[in-house]
């Protein structure tokens, strides 16, 4: 799997070469880049995307996602609601800046994002989990027992569903 995104690099930096200013091929290394876990990597190539053509929604998307993985919070965000203004029917985009906004502990905000993913993609399961999360952490023990609830109805097999509900003391987990 590996030698797929190293040759992926490969072909990127080939193309690049032909065509320096494709802003899309930058993602695509970008997100090659990402997946071998090199993420000051990827995050240049979707700035210089994002410098090449400011109207991607996926470069700000991809970069938000880095900027997570690097640990510069504010930052995903910034990216991340540029992705949403973007393409406001992404509800990866929202999703994603929901664990950012958990992860700094805006468990209000992080809810709200949650409540657009849902309305997007009533189907998403991890959505329902990271919900489930914020209101535990906001101390409303019966909103996040259905969260946890919901996430297993749609995959009975996630274990971090299971674990939060089995530590919250619930019957049957």
């Amino acid at each position: 799997m590996l030698g797929e995104y190293e040759d992926a690099i490969s072909d990127s930096d080939r193309a690049l070469e032909i065509d320096p200013d494709e802003a899309v091929t930058h993602i695509n290394r970008g997100r090659a880049y990402g997946k071998l876990q090199e993420w000051d990597k990827a995050l240049d190539d979707y700035n210089q995307a994002i410098e090449l053509d400011p109207s991607r929604q996926d470069a700000y998307f991809y970069r938000g996602n880095a900027y997570f993985h690097l640990g510069i919070l504010d930052k995903a965000v910034e990216s991340l609601s540029k992705a949403i203004e973007l393409n406001p029917e992404d509800s990866l985009a929202y999703q994603n800046r929901a664990a950012v906004y958990g992860e700094l502990g805006e468990f209000e905000k992080c809810i709200e994002d949650c409540n657009k993913t849902i309305e997007l993609d009533p189907e998403d399961t991890l959505v329902y989990f990271t919900r489930g999360l914020a209101y535990k952490a906001l101390g409303q023990r019966d909103n996040a027992i259905a969260d946890f609830q919901k996430a297993l109805e749609i995959d009975p097999e996630l274990e971090q569903a299971i674990y939060q509900l089995q530590e919250m003391g619930v019957p049957g987990y």
